[in-house]
This record gives C-alpha cells, sequence and structure tokens, in this order.
C-alpha cells in the first residue's frame, strides 16, 4: 500500500501486504483484534471475519482459513498448541503472540519428533 508507515514492523516481519487475506478472529474487547485489523489495514490486505463457530475449534478454523483463502493469522502460542500442524493450510503465515511461548514449543509446532 503507497505511503503505509515503513518502520511498522509487522508489515516487514509478517510478510503482509496487498493482495494478503489475514483471519480477524479476536473479540472486539480484546486488544489482538487492533493488532489483527492494522495488520491488514495498514497494507491493503483483506480481512477475513472468523465467526464464533469457527474460533474455537482447531479443525473448524482451519476448514475456515482454507475456504476464505487466509495467507495470514495470529493466534496465541498455548492455542497454536492445540492444532496438528499438518493441518495448518500451507501458504499460511501464523503469527504467534500475547503470552509467552518457549523454543521447545515453536518446536513441536513445526513438527519436531521430541521438545
Amino acid at each position: 500500500m503507497q505511503g503505509s508507515p515503513t518502520w511498522w514492523p509487522e508489515r516487514r516481519w509478517c510478510g503482509v501486504e496487498e493482495g494478503a487475506v489475514v483471519a480477524q478472529a479476536a473479540s472486539p474487547g480484546f486488544d489482538a483484534s487492533v493488532f489483527e485489523m492494522t495488520m491488514g489495514l495498514l497494507t491493503g490486505a483483506t480481512g477475513a471475519l472468523i465467526t464464533d463457530e469457527h474460533r474455537d475449534s482447531g479443525d473448524a478454523l482451519m476448514a475456515e482459513w482454507a475456504r476464505l483463502g487466509v495467507t495470514h493469522a495470529f493466534m496465541v502460542g498455548s492455542f497454536a498448541l492445540t492444532l496438528d500442524p499438518a493441518s495448518i493450510p500451507e501458504d499460511v503465515t501464523l503469527v504467534l503472540a500475547g503470552e509467552a511461548f518457549l523454543a521447545q514449543f515453536a518446536a513441536a509446532l513445526a513438527g519436531a519428533s521430541d521438545w
């Protein structure tokens, strides 16, 4: 998006750009919702609203991401650990934040055989 701030670090390290589809699953009452909205809006990406019925179940969420063509999503690491790494659509950039996330958990999510 022309004129977007070059200092906005999420744009660089998340790879969000025009044409991306950012999942918006956080309730508007949570600060994470601001991150989800600005991650897309400041770059010209499309927002994909995730409904309550898809938000709390890993399988339903992954199916909804695939259906909506989500390319970028944000979640806390503890929820990410409930997902089957093989179920995460291949083209999704998953941003984990909002709580401490140990390297051993990152390795498990990345498909490592041991922690």
